[in-house]
């Protein structure tokens, strides 16, 4: 089976979820498919042992170029499948396709895109397009698989769940390496985690609701903007995988007030290594955390304080929490059981394939 991939999010100089998911799936992929990894002839090559195809849209460095006029030329000549994963297809579709559809945030929460109603609608376009054409959609989620369904009009049959998994530099770390890293990091001496990015995630509801008890423990900001991340006890750039593992490992809480999760990674993350999420049970963090996570009413900061102070006053809850997360995430589906789902809808692709050649 012939299968190429939309490898761009790989090319990022520091890759989102989507990039590092595919980073991971890749190497279980490779035995059971004969993989060709398209990328934008414009950025850095992929320093992965795989084939690789350079496609360069024509007067045109914009992605969306990439997509609808290099990408259907290249695909013209290819004799099998393609698997977009992040979102969007081609309008002229030579092959059978899948796409991963991560979220539908852009339908469902337009207060997101407030300050970016472009983007917003050509996500809806795209993703529309896709659930329509697409030989499978795959998703992380089974409440994001409701979605779809019920938005696009999807028959189930033609939408799997495929989960994220845990990075195994971040499950695996030895306590040795995470204590030289965390060394390098000069971190504090009790600290909890808040992360920056989307607005969504609520860095500022974090710190506002860490700020009452800052005497006790410090908070460590990750990639939060200047104005965010004032108040701070300590401010992080972007991490690589296992700075971010490191800094998971030392804290106490990881403290997330996000309004929406189609998945919850950073979440998952965090159980992995013992400990436990501070949220609500908004979009799909319930599926993702079950009872690993310290459940607050909702995002707010006061709700969240509720919570980060009883968790910081009481070690036998912080442990016993921890040791919740830590089992859930040792049950959680790997990396190579999502591989297996990736397949079937490769595999449903194909189908379509020989299903539309002619006969003898």
């Amino acid at each position: 089976m012939k299968v190429a991939v939309d490898a761009r999010t790989l090319q990022d100089e520091r890759p989102g979820g989507v990039g590092r998911g595919l980073a991971n799936l890749l190497p279980f992929l490779a035995d059971d498919a004969e993989l060709v990894l398209l990328v934008d002839d414009r950025r850095p090559p992929i320093e992965l042992d795989l084939p690789q195809a350079r496609l360069r849209a024509p007067m045109s460095r914009r992605g969306a170029a990439w997509l609808q006029v290099a990408l259907p030329r290249w695909l013209r000549h290819w004799p099998g499948i393609f698997h977009c994963p992040y979102n969007g297809l081609p309008f002229i579709q030579p092959v059978p396709m899948v796409v991963t559809i991560h979220d539908l945030t852009f339908e469902s929460h337009p207060e997101f895109f407030a300050s970016a109603w472009p983007n917003r609608r050509a996500f809806q376009i795209q993703a529309r397009l896709a659930a329509k054409t697409a030989a499978c959609v795959l998703t992380v989620a089974p409440s994001v698989r409701d979605e779809i369904i019920a938005r696009y009009g999807l028959s189930e049959n033609r939408i799997l769940v495929a989960p994220n998994a845990v990075d195994p530099r971040i499950a695996n770390m030895s306590e040795e390496a995470a204590r030289r890293r965390q060394r390098s990091l000069q971190l504090p001496h009790r600290y909890v985690v808040a992360l920056g990015g989307a607005e969504r995630r609520g860095l500022q509801a974090a710190i506002d609701a860490w700020w009452p008890l800052r005497e006790e423990i410090d908070l460590v900001a990750v990639g939060g903007s200047p104005d965010q991340v004032t108040r701070a006890s300590k401010v992080l750039p972007w991490l690589d995988t296992n700075d971010w593992a490191a800094l998971l490992r030392g804290a106490e809480a990881f403290v997330y007030p996000t309004q929406y999760e189609s998945f919850g990674m950073p979440a998952l993350e965090a159980a992995a290594v013992g400990v436990p999420t501070i949220c609500a049970p908004v979009g799909a963090l319930p599926e993702t955390l079950g009872e690993a996570a310290a459940w607050a009413d909702d995002p707010s900061a006061p709700a969240i304080r509720r919570v980060l102070s009883h968790l910081v006053s009481s070690p036998s809850f912080r442990a016993e929490l921890g040791h919740r997360a830590r089992e859930h995430a040792a049950r959680w589906p790997s990396w190579q059981d999502t591989a297996s789902t990736v397949l079937e809808s490769w595999h449903m692709a194909a189908r379509r394939t020989t299903d539309a050649s002619p006969s003898p």
